[in-house]
């Protein structure tokens, strides 16, 4: 064994011939584990004041197990080795309990802020967040229950954006086209219209009624928002006076004025939105 009276053992050999180190220890050039370099750059991954690694590294440079640097809160790191017969490793950060924080962090040298970025579950939360404290706070989120992404600052995209689902802002749908618009001619005098137009997010079938002037516009999915959906409809030389709505129809009664006298009519030309 090696050591002073001051620290204590710094170097020891076994009987068996292996080599412990009992203090932090600095190489200047490589060291070699087997077949495997660590180089010494890995003495970034740990404080100065403590060892590069503790814990389950075999004689040929292998992490068995998981070993880090000893110590714990902010200044703490770990490495796990793969799962028998997996070919994976990890870096890992674990919390023992679940109100304290846990994640990564980055900095530079000179940085007025001591950690400019970090990903991290945040206290008694499994939400995996994006914080910088350069940017003033969160920047983006997702949900450890549902996996949902929360952005909390202006997204840039240099590319296309598709959308499967709904897209809403504040809350109300805003797609690029109304739900349903098209255009048809009233003067068929076949129950089922073939519409001249049909143009929005869903597919509109026109029903003539047997009352004259009066039609059913449907659709196969109900509206987001249910019958409070606005609609609005043109007719030259006419004028539909009124709507009825439910979720997946709604229904149109086009009418002439001729002074006093209120007349059903069945126009040449039907535009209509639902937006």
């Amino acid at each position: 064994a090696i050591g002073s009276s001051t620290i204590g053992r710094c170097l020891s050999i076994s009987s068996t011939g292996v080599l412990n180190v009992h203090q932090p220890a600095i190489f200047n050039s490589s060291l070699t584990l087997g077949n495997n370099n660590l180089q010494t750059q890995l003495s970034l991954l740990a404080s100065k004041d403590s060892p590069i690694f503790t814990g389950n590294i075999t004689s040929g440079g292998i992490i068995t197990g998981r070993s880090s640097n000893g110590n714990g809160g902010w200044n703490s790191f770990q490495l796990q080795a793969a799962p028998a017969g997996n070919s994976a490793a990890y870096v890992r950060s674990i919390r023992a309990v679940a109100d304290t924080e846990v994640g990564y962090l980055w900095g530079q040298a000179g940085d007025s802020f001591d950690n400019r970025w970090a990903c991290l579950m945040q206290f008694g939360s499994t939400d995996l967040r994006w914080y910088s404290a350069a940017e003033g706070g969160n920047v983006m989120q997702l949900s450890g229950v549902n996996g949902n992404l929360s952005v909390f600052k202006p997204a840039s995209f240099s590319s296309n954006v598709s959308v499967s689902g709904t897209l809403s802002i504040g809350g109300q749908p805003a797609a690029t086209k109304p739900w349903v618009a098209g255009r048809f001619s009233g003067t068929t005098v076949v129950s089922a219209v073939t519409p001249l137009a049909n143009i929005g997010q869903q597919s509109v079938t026109i029903t003539r009624t047997s009352t004259v002037g009066q039609y059913d516009l449907s659709w196969t999915t109900p509206h987001p928002l249910g019958t409070n959906y606005v609609m609005t409809v043109a007719i030259p030389g006419a004028s539909p006076i009124w709507f009825t709505f439910s979720t997946t129809k709604a229904t149109i009664s086009c009418y002439t004025f001729q002074g006093q006298q209120i007349d059903p009519v069945s126009p040449t030309d039907v535009n209509f939105v639902v937006y």
